[in-house]
């Protein structure tokens, strides 16, 4: 039998503990933040279990979801980008609303196999209400239409209701007008370009960044090295200059990218200095204040980060990849608690 740490190209230790998960994608092992979350669940509420990150090649996948499969110690765990989508012809079944976003960021295994589920949605609108309440009757533009930005916008979509307006924005405006048509009648749905304009971002009280641009930690692939770090999704975004991986990669992408970056930045703060929205949420977390949510708080807009997104999806998926197998039935509350303690 194929074990995953045969499919795997980083370092893993599964035999601490009875049970494990794992976070798969191309490099979680670099900064991933759900592991120290489950893994604050699992001590507190004594199950010998352990998240792990598993990264990935894509030609590698779908055997690593075969041995996962097959081993019994596995309970199911998260999934990472680029795998959201690619991840489901491999797995025994995706339930209902994750068909019907087309991408997974969940598995947990059940008498079924191992099953696909996405919680990103969810968590993401738990946090937003939780930081401005209600946003029944809201305009709200979501900017990003890919795997997280679908599940976001279908969940904020149910939860304004038909009073309510969403604008989408993508890069791929096909893809915008697919989301448009499966929310109509939800809620009023309108597509708009990207970056957004002055109109619509002022049609906008709430603005909810989707896209990965702003994320912190440093893109390697082949040798090279790229940052989205100093970007907003409110203007044009070239992140196509790279540098040699190694010491201090972000710091000298930033010099290869300084007009691009300088761009984008000029560009993101005239928008916002005629048209600031109430609210802006950012899904990323990795910095917590992305360049996004550091413009906006400057022209005093409310910003919520992604920390309480992510911290949400994790108790969700933890508590269906534990009860899947039967290891507890405690309170859901127990769970975030020890996630929120951190």
């Amino acid at each position: 039998m194929t074990s995953p740490l045969d499919c795997i190209s980083n370092v893993v230790d599964t035999t601490r503990v009875q049970f494990y998960a794992a976070i798969l994608g191309a490099n979680p092992s670099q900064g991933a933040r759900s592991p120290k979350l489950w893994n604050a669940a699992f001590a507190k509420l004594g199950i010998s279990g352990e998240m792990v990150p598993m990264d990935v090649a894509p030609e590698k996948l779908g055997a690593l979801v075969d041995a996962l499969r097959e081993d019994a110690r596995f309970i199911g765990g998260a999934v990472a980008m680029p795998y959201k989508t690619a991840i489901i012809p491999y797995l025994d079944r995706v339930d209902k609303q994750a068909q019907a976003i087309g991408a997974i960021n969940c598995i947990y295994r059940s008498a079924e196999g191992l099953v696909g589920c996405n919680t990103d949605g969810a968590g993401a609108l738990w946090s937003l209400e939780q930081s401005v309440g209600s946003i029944k009757g809201k305009s709200v533009l979501a900017i990003g239409c890919g795997g997280a930005g679908v599940a976001v916008a279908t969940h904020i979509a149910y939860a304004l209701g038909a009073s309510g307006t969403l604008l989408l924005a993508n890069r791929d405006p096909q893809k915008a007008a697919y989301l448009q048509k499966k929310l109509e009648g939800v809620c009023a749905v309108r597509v708009v370009p990207t970056p957004p304009s002055e109109a619509d971002l002022k049609d906008a009280q709430i603005v909810v960044n989707c896209t990965s641009l702003g994320f912190g930690p440093i893109l390697e692939a082949d040798g090279r090295a790229q940052s989205q770090r100093f970007y907003t999704p409110l203007a044009l975004a070239d992140i196509n200059p790279s540098v040699p991986a190694g010491p201090n990669a972000e710091a000298r992408y930033c010099a290869a990218a300084s007009a691009e970056i300088g761009a984008n930045m000029a560009a993101s703060l005239r928008l916002l200095s005629v048209a600031c929205p109430e609210v802006v949420m950012d899904i990323v977390y990795q910095p917590q204040i992305t360049a996004l949510l550091a413009l906006a708080s400057m022209f005093g807009a409310k910003t919520v980060n992604g920390l309480g997104m992510n911290l949400e999806q994790a108790v969700i998926a933890f508590d269906k990849a534990t009860a899947g197998v039967g290891l507890r039935s405690s309170d859901v509350n127990v769970v975030r608690q020890a996630m929120q303690e951190l």
